[in-house]
């Protein structure tokens, strides 16, 4: 049995037509594409875009517009923008890259401010210390005066508080000394006698020794334990109290082997 196919063709809802007639308006729209009023000016390559939007010569003007001004503000930011420097970036492109972020070419570049160490000895060794170490991190000059900002206020608090503990600890001080030399000395009178002699003596020791600015930085003198054990060997080996070997006496060889022992702790000014 033979059979014969029979094209249909149907003409878009509405028409009234069938067949194929139609021309570029049928392709267009089975292709759900829009025709421009432009298309004869266009090549044939171009014909088979999506004309979408812009479909006339007005509202392509509009868009051409509008997507010209998004360039413009598109390369305005990129202007501005920062761009990081590859593999074969030149040395000054790299310095300018970390200068753009703010990170200076030196140490000293960061210029933080000394806050209240102004007149603190150890301040410039801290910060000299800071500037090497922030540099050596890349940080920015933001970064670094913020960092620096947090660690001048926690010295700052630390020393207030060793200050305040150490004038705590002058102001008990007899009462700490008279303390540590009960067991020692149990009575009262002769206690308080020994603790004024070590007082003298250690006096003396700084006087002759220039050690009272070292003691008074380290704290060791307003330490009873410490004051009492200088004063006593001070006592036996060269001081001027009454009943003392006193210097040049038979402890003169004790006083020579101190000095070689601790050159730095009998150095004079």
């Amino acid at each position: 049995m033979n059979y014969r196919i029979k094209r249909i063709f149907f003409a878009p809802e509405g028409s009234g037509e069938g067949g194929s007639g139609g021309g570029v308006t049928d392709l267009a729209d089975k292709l759900n594409k829009v025709e421009p009023s432009y298309l004869k000016d266009l090549d044939d390559a171009s014909k088979a875009d999506d004309f979408a939007g812009i479909e006339d010569v007005k509202k392509l003007y509009d868009s051409h517009k509008t997507l010209k001004a998004k360039v413009t503000d598109l390369e305005t930011q990129l202007k501005d923008s920062l761009k990081i420097p590859g593999a074969d970036a030149t040395s000054e492109q790299v310095k300018a890259f970390f200068a753009k972020i703010g990170m200076p070419d030196k140490a000293e570049g960061y210029e933080l401010s000394d806050f209240d160490l102004k007149d603190d000895e150890l301040a410039p060794t801290i910060k000299k210390t800071f500037l090497e170490e922030a540099f050596k991190s890349g940080l920015t000059k933001t970064q670094a005066k913020k960092l620096w900002t947090h660690e001048a206020a926690t010295y700052s608090a630390i020393k207030k508080g060793l200050s305040d503990q150490s004038e705590k600890l002058k102001g008990n001080f007899d009462q700490r000394f008279d303390a540590s030399l009960k067991d020692e000395i149990p009575d009262s009178t002769k206690r308080a006698e020994r603790i004024t002699k070590d007082k003298n003596l250690f006096t003396e020791f700084n006087g002759k020794y220039n050690m009272g600015a070292y003691f008074e930085q380290t704290g060791l003198s307003i330490n009873p334990a410490f004051v009492h054990a200088v004063a006593s060997m001070y006592e036996k080996i060269g001081s001027s109290e009454p009943g003392t070997g006193g210097p040049g006496g038979k402890h003169e060889s004790e006083i020579e082997q101190l000095k070689k022992t601790y050159p730095s702790m009998f150095k004079q000014g």
